[in-house]
Parts: structure tokens; sequence; C-alpha cells
């Protein structure tokens, strides 16, 4: 197996390589046996991510649940992707993995590098692995913000919004979020 500093690390990971490895700064995850690395967000896409979990933490918590940012979802066999924001039930926080049955939301903020990770594979990803809703958060070419919800086996756009308008997520979290706050915090 070989590692290289960004990008992709191809070859035969599992699990268990992935989680011997060391923490660092560096985001990674393991999709198939391919390690994906990539290096920290810009500003502005971690205070997108912050601003979501801020405004998700009392809600979150009123429901049971927690926010997180950057926590590890097992996804399935050889998949443990991190989203930038998950809503997760309440788990020791001692958890370097959490499985996806107990994952409610996840959240993603696009970056110009990662658009179709984002957009698709990662969405495909999360459905396949049964989280119950997706929001998107997509910064190009204008912030837009994009609920999806699983149904069967694959997501379906349940609400956007563009500009100030608000989106609504769904129960247990209930809580009206929109672009502007996202860009303010």
């Amino acid at each position: 197996m070989s590692v290289t500093m960004f990008g992709r690390a191809r070859g035969v990971w599992s699990e268990a390589d992935y989680l011997a490895l060391s923490e660092t700064s560096v985001k990674m995850e393991l999709f198939d046996g391919d390690l994906v690395m990539s290096p920290p967000a810009n500003l502005e896409h971690q205070d997108i991510a912050c601003a979501l979990r801020n405004h998700l933490v009392r809600p979150a918590r009123a429901a049971g649940l927690r926010a997180h940012v950057d926590a590890a979802v097992r996804l399935g066999e050889d998949r443990i992707a991190i989203p930038d924001v998950a809503v997760i039930e309440a788990v020791s926080r001692q958890h370097s993995v959490v499985d996806a049955a107990i994952v409610r939301l996840v959240a993603e903020v696009t970056s110009r590098g990662n658009l179709r990770n984002d957009r698709v594979r990662k969405m495909n990803y999360y459905a396949a692995g049964g989280i119950p809703h997706y929001l998107l958060i997509d910064r190009y070419p204008a912030l837009v913000i994009r609920l999806f919800r699983l149904k069967d086996e694959h997501f379906v756009e349940e609400a956007t919004a563009v500009g100030e308008q608000p989106l609504r997520l769904p129960a247990p979290l209930d809580v009206v979020i929109d672009t502007a706050m996202l860009l303010d915090e």
C-alpha cells in the first residue's frame, strides 16, 4: 500500500488499515479500498460548516442527538466517509467511527476541487449507507442549499434555498437555515 500526500492512494485498503492510521489534519476517507485524502478546507468552507454545526447543536440535543464536524461515518464494508457535519444519536465521544445506522443527517459543503465528489459520489455512498437526509451546501457558482431525503435506495431532492430563502430541516431537528445565516457566522 502506498500513500500519496493528497488525492488517492489506490490499493487494497481495509477498514482495519484505515483505523490503524494516526490522527492527522489531513482528511482521509476510505471508499472501496481506496484511501482518499484531502487538504484542510479553506476558511470560507470551514466557516460555513461550523456555522451549520453551531446552528444545529441545540435542536439536535433537544432531540437526543449530537451535531459533529468531521465525524467518521462507516457506510458499509471498507467505506468510511467524513462529512463536514453529521447529526447522530448520542454515543460515547471515544468513538473514532460511528455506524451509518445512528446517523440522521449528513451535510457537505462543496469545494472547487470536490464538486463531483460531493454532488454525486458521496451522495450515492450516503444513500447506500441508509442515511435518511443529505444536506448539500453548494458554493458554486453561487451558494445554494439543497436538502435530499432517502427514498428507497436513492436521494430525492426535498427542498432548495437560494439567497436568503429559508429551508426547514425535518423533524426531529425542525430548524430553519438559510444562506445568510451560514455566511454571517
